[in-house]
């Protein structure tokens, strides 16, 4: 499932920052928080991963792990608006961007008829065979 996938990306670049060179007490926080947030995610607890990801973002705004992590919980709580604004932002974070976390987007995209979002990623999906009647499909 492409849900599982996401989090194993997000569980993966949450070990990988914690394996990086910490710069001081914030960086600190934010790392703890970083695996907090995933931990609690994974585990469908959306009030607690909500908490962590949204200190994290009072720190960084434009924090790729915590804005994706946002988005996976308002997609969970249907509240498509709120995910689509986090995708934005996660989509354009580097430490993150990669296949699996864009199918993720596509597949949310797909799922709430955001035809003008869609038009971006199409052509680089259908490139790769990829649609929204075959994309909820990938696991």
């Amino acid at each position: 499932m492409i849900r599982i996938s996401i989090i194993n990306i997000l569980l993966l670049v949450g070990l990988l920052i914690g394996c990086t060179s910490i710069n001081k007490d914030v960086d600190i926080a934010i790392v703890t928080r970083t695996q907090l947030g995933i931990a609690y995610l994974s585990a469908g607890n959306y009030p607690a991963a909500s908490y962590h990801f949204d200190k994290i973002l009072l720190a960084e705004p434009k924090n790729g792990i915590a804005n994706l992590g946002m988005a996976v919980i308002m997609r969970q709580q249907k509240q498509s608006c709120l995910a689509l604004k986090y995708f934005k932002v996660a989509i354009r974070s580097s430490a993150i961007n990669n296949t699996s976390m864009r199918d993720y987007y596509l597949d949310f995209l797909c799922s709430e008829n955001i035809s003008e979002e869609m038009i971006e990623l199409r052509k680089e999906e259908e490139r790769r065979g990829l649609n929204c009647q075959n994309i909820s499909k990938i696991s």
